[in-house]
Formats: C-alpha cells, structure tokens, sequence
C-alpha cells in the first residue's frame, strides 16, 4: 500500500508461497493463476476454512479456462502442495487450499498491528475547550454580551435557514415488456443451468430491466426481436450455458439477430403470388352478379 502498511485477506493466503503461482504460469500460462485466484475466491465465499466444492466446468467459466485445463491446472497444485485433502468423481471435486487458517491468522495479525500504528501516529484526540469571551454564541462565561456593556438592546442571532432538500427523482418505470423478456430470460437461463446458487443468482433485478429498457429504447430493437433472439439462444448448443444475463445477451444480441435471420425460411417466390391473384381473379369472374340473381329470384316468382 501506499502508506507502508501491510493488510491481508483471507484472498492471498493462495498467493503466500509464490513459488506455487510462478510453477503454474511457467507451465500453463495465464490459466494456471487464474484457476488458482477463482480457487481463492470460491473459498472465501464459502466461507469453510478453505475447502472449496465445486465443479470443473464451474471453475472453467469462473477462469474463463477450458475444463481440459483447470484438470491439469488442479492436478499439478496438487503435486505441488497449493491444495490439500483433493477428492474429484463425476466432474466435481472437493480441496482446500493449503495454509489457509495459517494465513488467516497472520492477515488479521497484521490488520490489528497496522490499526495500532495508525491510532499511534495520529495520538488520541482532545476536546477544545473555549477560552473566557470566546464562547460560540458571541456571549462570554459571566452572560453579558459586548452590545449589553455599551447600553444597546442584546441580539438575537437569526436562526439560519437551510434550504429543504429537493425530493429525490422517482425510478423510471419499467414497462410490461421490459419485465415480461427479463422474466422470460430468467426462467430459460435457470432451466439449463445445474449451478446451486443459480436460482438466486439469476432472479430478474434493476439491473436488469435497465439493460433491458435500453436494449428496447436506445438500441432500438421491438420486444418480437428480442424474445425471438432469447429463444434461439436458449436452444443453441453453445450460446445457452454462455449467456445467462441481459448485459451478455445484449453485448452479443447484433450476432444473435444475424444469426436468427440467417435460419429463417425463404419467402414464397413471385410467381406463386401471381398464381394466386390470377386465380383470385378467376373466381370473380364465375360469381354472378346482381342482375343475375335479381332475374333468378324473380322468375322463381312467377
């Protein structure tokens, strides 16, 4: 930190022993690091001493590393001795991550130094006491203001007027087919995901209306477009575990559009439409018209 002082978390206990992150990126690039943070991540969030429960392909999208790898990543800090107590069956897995109550304990050993350091330097704080005249009101200790001594009436400071604060801006409201895709966009996007926290984790929120409200209005898309593209997402093999929420969705929606448009039907060609008109036409032709049948009903008269 700038100041000098030193704070840990619960977050670099994996980055302690540097040795361990300078392996995996010598072996394995940029993804051997990035497996390790989400590894640290995951466990703080957890909150189990740092034993971590999750699956590959869960670890994979967290990294934004294929699973291939995060296999590989997680076999060799096994090896090295980042991860302890590793058990993995039918692509999940169970570790904990090595020194972490160790590292824990050091970091808030460290916090509670540097906080006294810091009360220290600054030295305890001592009220002001106010001198004999020197009272905030204009009046010293006996009662008597200067205005009183020279004979004039003593007065009264007028009280300040602070002005009122302005009301704050109501929310815009959402509209009915704002919360009808992000509505549409939860219930598909939790259907084919097997996350555990996907349920709370994929409930529409302001958030979401928003970047709904301007993919409608400011990109300028009609309500049909976007629920054709959603639905086309949902059943791709690829787009559907990859786009879970509107700002993805709205990130990539010119491709989706392209793509949607690119899998519709033809259109009918010409000549069938004029086949259509001509026959249209020649069944004018045969219908009888009025003095035809005024003639038929009057002959049926007589």
């Amino acid at each position: 930190m700038s100041d000098g002082r030193t704070v840990w978390w619960p977050k670099d206990s994996a980055w302690w022993r540097r040795e361990w992150v300078v392996a995996l990126g010598e072996e394995f690039g940029c993804a051997g690091p990035a497996v390790i943070d989400w590894l640290t991540c995951e466990a703080k969030a957890q909150n189990d001493g740092g034993r971590v429960k999750a699956g590959v392909r869960s670890c994979a999208r967290g990294s934004f590393v294929d699973a291939e790898t995060v296999g590989h990543v997680l076999s060799r800090a096994v090896t090295l001795g980042a991860l302890d107590d590793f058990h993995t069956a039918d692509g999940r897995f169970t570790a904990r991550i090595s020194g972490w109550e160790k590292d824990n304990e050091r970091g808030r050993a460290a916090m509670r130094k540097a906080n006294q350091r810091e009360r220290e330097a600054t030295g305890p704080s001592r009220p002001v006491t106010p001198g004999h005249g020197d009272s905030p009101t204009g009046q010293d200790r006996t009662g008597v203001t200067a205005d009183a001594v020279n004979g004039a009436p003593a007065r009264t400071p007028a009280p300040v007027r602070m002005p009122a604060p302005a009301p704050a801006d109501e929310p815009p409201p959402f509209g009915a087919d704002v919360i009808r895709l992000c509505t549409l966009q939860s219930q598909l996007a939790r259907a084919r995901t097997n996350q555990p926290d996907a349920s709370a984790r994929l409930r529409p929120t302001r958030r979401w209306h928003a970047e709904m409200e301007r993919l409608l209005r400011v990109d300028g898309r009609t309500p049909e477009q976007v629920e054709q593209v959603i639905r086309w997402v949902d059943g791709h093999h690829f787009w559907a575990p990859n786009v879970l929420t509107v700002e993805t969705l709205r990130k990539h929606f010119d491709r989706f559009a392209a793509a949607v448009n690119a899998e519709r039907p033809p259109a009918r060609d010409r000549g069938s439409d004029r086949r259509t008109r001509a026959a249209v036409a020649f069944a004018e032709l045969l219908r009888p018209g009025a003095e035809e049948i005024e003639g038929r009903v009057v002959r049926d008269a007589t």
